[in-house]
């Protein structure tokens, strides 16, 4: 009876521990994913990519 109970348990941990590793894998690509957005330069939300921005002049950086 306590071994049943042991092999039920274990296979509960080991699918906890799998479903916390898959939600790395997600975190890190939506890390991937912001830096990838963080390269694109300015567009407005519009979606034209002409530069309407003095500050930044299309680039996306403020500059200091």
């Amino acid at each position: 009876m306590g071994s049943a109970l042991s092999l039920s348990t274990n296979s509960a941990a080991s699918r906890r521990r799998r479903k916390d590793d898959d939600g790395d894998d997600d975190l890190l690509d939506s890390r991937d994913r912001n830096e990838d957005i963080a390269k694109f330069p300015y567009v407005e939300f519009t979606g034209q990519d002409s530069i309407t921005c003095p500050t930044c002049q299309g680039t996306g950086c403020i500059p200091t």
